[in-house]
């Protein structure tokens, strides 16, 4: 009788965010949970092991969260258990939280991973001390493999942190399967921006860029900006506007019901990585008015498949909304062209270019 080994799955240890949730909100931590989707089958070739070490949480207990991740991660790949550590970084606070995994995983000969998901990271660095950039190199330079969400910040973070750019390669973020719902025809235009509400996201840029529309315009529109952060902030920024409704966070479902109601995206950021919240809304069909910031300009061309602005420039938001209502068929166009653009980053390719990389990082050992 011939026996069979069966090869038992790459155990995987993914640190960061935990997965979305109440008290795990923002692009990281859907990002988290599509990757773990990859391990549900019963047949999946990877299983993972995730340890959040950060949580919106208030204040103290996030921290206490934050070193009891640190400190389960490091004696987990200490203790032989994972084959692969796959570090999810912003900047901050978040590489001195993962240093003591990455180098007890140097230590035990374990591969790092680090998928890079901050929206300043050269800014962030180049603004401490020369103790602290040696430091953040001493953690960050020796892993096997980065992954990083686009094009520009590959380079940025190359010329940075002077890594080896054969360890570099782009990984955009997945965007769900396309699922276009025709709004109504005879109700608003409705605009849509979710995520963080502040400066830096551009709320304020989108209520003045309403109060440009003429009356005419503003009747026609309805925009809803959901999210937390500044929330009263924007409220009262708003407050003389009827056709600007801020909502706190919504959970999935409502955010579903909303995008499937919506014809446009609103989010004119300063600094992004690769917003998820623009993912999701290209899926739905929403035509984006966004900024060339991150890795935006890789996913969003002017004119294409929906609006490129420069930071800022009310005027090209306002311009840009009174575009849309006023060409419902130009507007339909870029709307196709926004669910083929979420079609080329699928879920289903993003798994296998992961799997490929944790398959190539290890056997490169």
């Amino acid at each position: 009788m011939t026996s069979t080994t069966v090869a038992r799955p790459l155990r995987i240890l993914a640190v960061g965010p935990g997965p979305a949730s109440p008290v795990s909100r923002g692009g990281m931590a859907t990002v988290m949970t599509e990757m773990i989707e990859l391990g549900e089958s019963p047949s999946a070739p990877v299983k993972f092991t995730v340890v959040a070490t950060y949580l919106d949480l208030p204040r103290f207990r996030k921290r206490i969260n934050g070193v009891v991740g640190m400190l389960r991660s490091t004696c987990y790949v200490a203790a032989g258990r994972a084959d692969l550590l796959h570090i999810h970084l912003s900047h901050g606070g978040s590489i001195f939280r993962k240093s003591m995994p990455i180098f007890m995983a140097r230590l035990r000969g374990v591969p790092v991973v680090i998928h890079a998901h901050s929206y300043n990271f050269a800014a962030w660095y180049r603004g401490t001390g020369r103790p602290m950039r040696s430091a953040v190199r001493a953690v960050l330079r020796g892993a096997d493999r980065w992954l990083i969400l686009g094009n520009d910040l590959a380079v940025e973070y190359t010329e940075v942190l002077d890594l080896d750019p054969k360890r570099v390669q782009v990984l955009h973020n997945p965007a769900p399967a396309p699922s276009v719902t025709a709004p109504d025809p005879h109700g608003p235009v409705v605009g849509v921006g979710l995520g963080r509400l502040g400066q830096r996201k551009g709320t304020y840029d989108i209520i003045d860029a309403v109060r440009r529309l003429d009356e005419q315009t503003r009747a026609r529109i309805h925009i809803v900006l959901a999210g937390d952060d500044e929330v009263e902030q924007a409220r009262a920024a708003a407050a003389d506007l009827d056709c600007v409704e801020i909502r706190d966070w919504i959970g999935p479902d409502e955010r579903d019901e909303l995008l499937s109601r919506a014809t446009f995206f609103l989010l004119p950021s300063y600094d992004e990585g690769l917003p998820m919240a623009l993912l999701e809304a290209l899926a739905a069909g929403l035509v984006p008015i966004v900024t060339p910031v991150g890795a935006i300009a890789d996913v969003v061309t002017s004119g294409n498949n929906g609006y490129l602005v420069t930071p800022g420039d009310t005027a090209a938001i306002a311009d840009a909304i009174a575009e849309i209502v006023a060409d419902p068929a130009h507007t339909a166009h870029l709307s196709a062209a926004a669910a083929a653009t979420a079609d080329d980053f699928s879920l289903e390719n993003w798994h296998a270019e992961l799997l490929k990389v944790w398959t190539e990082v290890l056997a490169e050992r």
